[in-house]
């Protein structure tokens, strides 16, 4: 078994399974997934326990986003990626600078505002609907 997590990350650094869930490693020595395809809101029930408490309404936001949004819909890498981008991921920040910030301007044309008030103390980043 290798070092990352079913999103590629390495683990401790995904914020949709904190590191929780490795690989597992096929019969040919390489890592694969058994994923769902995430197409639906019920598809993604699985993901609303990893953002617990004031985190909420960011999976509500991203969930709102990615389904009513044909960009984001249509973000390579699908939800996991949209989600991740949208969140910053350290790695990602690093690596897909351009993908994170592409997924940050679909979040605020959706009406959405980012907080990274909480990120200095691990708790992630939350998105909250912009007041009108």
């Amino acid at each position: 078994m290798d070092d990352e997590c079913i999103h590629g990350l390495t683990l401790g650094t995904c914020a949709i399974c904190k590191g929780t869930e490795p690989r597992a490693a096929s019969s040919s020595g390489r890592s694969s997934t058994t994923t769902t395809k995430l197409t639906t809101p019920e598809s993604l029930e699985r993901y609303r326990n990893r953002y617990p408490g004031d985190r909420e309404a960011t999976f509500e936001a991203y969930v709102e986003v990615f389904f009513r949004i044909d960009a984001a819909r249509n973000f390579r890498g699908g939800w996991t990626m949209f989600s991740r981008c949208a969140n910053a991921e350290p790695a990602l920040v690093k690596t897909e600078k351009a993908l994170v910030q592409r997924a940050e301007e679909i979040m605020r044309a959706a009406g959405y505002v980012k907080d990274d008030s909480g990120r200095s103390s691990g708790r992630g980043r939350k998105w909250w609907k912009a007041s009108t």
